[in-house]
């Protein structure tokens, strides 16, 4: 400041006398750059999602190799029963690979950044719980926890095998047809088509392990989901999922009371067939051989009344003009955008429309299933 001001002050003498040459100040300003591109600066969320698989990956191939050891040294099955490490061996093999795929396929999105929209979050939810669920399971059953367990967890790999199938293929189609064919062509456009592909590469490995499970138990146990009234509930339950990432948008139901209605009737039928499906994990039904079918017959048979009623206010107060609905896609501003970022307002809503149709006639035949089997069959 003191040099400043001597610059200044000769400057300010030389003004005085002269009235035509305007006084000038000289300033000299000293700048510091840090550039964050340097050292740890430079990992960005991208490079630690690319970094994180391969560290679990080395972690995990390590862990598999030591138990694999000790199986081999400690499991010596006597004459006559099937060698059961090979087994554990390909489970451990599709655990893995389901765990690569799945923390790509969030990874990959979490990247891109926000803004994009309720559908591409609920598809991070839906590849971030499985990798949850297989990590628990995978750390499981390396650890030998199974008997532990207050369930039958054969039973429990093959039902969450058969969800995981579902919930990754639902993720995998509403990311594509939402979002992806949205996005302009280039590495943003490359990245997200990549997070798709992993996510088909783990509905395929959850698929394979259901089948490789349902074969290698077959004809010792019957699994919930082979039978007709468990894939019921599994397409219910699928249908349900898919029709919660379109309502996660609260734009579609927030302004109108029979609207929430909707909501609350899709999230009800939901926990019904999630506690149906429990209570058949822990078999639940062997302490009520009577009751336990009447219980789902009206299980069922509420969930039918419950969807019937979406089924007639949802339409009613999204497209019918009287109560506040928008008939026409062409007067929704968001469909009308030349360059949308996502599904539009009023697909979204005829959409959730169209699944509540399906899931409606999936729980008429699981009724029709259930009075056959109760009241005729017996």
């Amino acid at each position: 400041m003191d040099l400043e001001m001597k610059k200044v002050a000769p400057e300010m003498k030389k003004s005085r006398g002269s009235k035509c040459s305007p006084p000038t100040v000289t300033r000299r300003t000293i700048t510091s750059s840090f550039s964050p591109s340097s050292g740890l600066g430079s990992l960005t969320i991208m490079g630690y999602s690319l970094h994180f698989p391969k560290l679990l990956s080395i972690c995990v191939a390590f862990f598999l190799v030591a138990r694999v050891g000790t199986w081999m040294v400690d499991l010596r099955p006597p004459r006559g029963v099937a060698d059961m490490d090979t087994d554990r061996v390909r489970l451990c093999f599709y655990r893995l690979l389901q765990l690569l795929s799945t923390c790509a396929a969030f990874s990959l999105v979490a990247s891109l950044g926000t803004g994009m929209g309720a559908v591409s979050h609920w598809s991070m939810f839906i590849w971030c719980f499985c990798f949850v669920i297989t990590l628990i399971t995978f750390i499981v059953q390396l650890g030998e926890y199974q008997p532990s367990l207050p369930f039958s967890g054969k039973s429990f790999l093959f039902t969450y095998a058969c969800l995981a199938t579902a919930f990754c293929l639902s993720a995998s189609i509403m990311y594509a047809i939402t979002y992806i064919q949205f996005l302009p062509r280039g590495p943003f456009r490359d990245q997200a088509a990549a997070a798709t592909a992993f996510s088909c590469i783990a509905c395929v490995l959850y698929a394979l392990e259901g089948a490789f499970l349902w074969l290698l138990f077959l004809g010792e146990t019957t699994f919930y989901f082979s039978t007709l009234h468990g894939l019921f509930k599994l397409l219910e339950t699928s249908v349900a999922c898919i029709i919660f990432a379109f309502i996660s948008n609260t734009y579609l139901h927030q302004h109108q009371p029979a609207l929430v209605w909707c909501v609350a009737v899709y999230s009800i039928c939901f926990m019904l067939g999630a506690v149906a499906m429990l209570l058949k994990l822990v078999k639940f039904e062997n302490r009520l051989h009577t009751f336990f079918p009447h219980f789902l017959l009206g299980q069922t048979v509420l969930s039918v009344l419950l969807y019937a009623s979406a089924l007639v206010l949802w339409p009613l107060y999204q497209f019918n003009e009287e109560f506040g609905g928008q008939p026409q896609r062409s007067r929704d501003v968001s469909c009308s955008d030349e360059l949308p970022s996502t599904l539009c307002i009023w697909d979204q809503k005829l959409t959730v429309a169209i699944l509540t149709v399906i899931n409606l006639l999936i729980y008429v035949a699981d009724m029709a299933y259930w009075i056959h089997f109760i009241f005729i069959r017996y």
